[in-house]
């Protein structure tokens, strides 16, 4: 489980905290997640926006094999009830 703070340097121009922030954060989740390797390839949907965070995340692995890693990551707004922001599938190579 990781998390990531709304700031000044992950903000966007509207207040939430930007997706390309999320998406850094939903790859490091999954590294973590699969005990260490390099997110290779990212699907993201998302689904709503963090107003105040922090956002945090929520890993599963889906399988895993010598050469990699496949960890859904949902990323939840903890401040609105753990209200779903986005939904990933994260292929991670080991």
């Amino acid at each position: 489980v990781l998390r990531i703070e709304k700031s000044a340097y992950v903000a966007n121009s509207i207040g939430t905290i930007n997706g390309g922030a999320t998406a850094v954060f939903v790859g490091a989740a999954a590294e973590s997640a699969a005990g260490g390797g390099a997110a290779a390839d990212l699907l993201i949907r998302y689904t709503g926006q963090v107003r105040e965070g922090p956002a945090q995340s929520r890993c599963t692995v889906v399988r895993r094999s010598v050469e990699q890693t496949v960890v859904e990551v949902e990323v939840l707004d903890t401040s609105n009830k753990g209200r779903l922001i986005a939904l990933a599938t994260v292929w991670v190579l080991q």
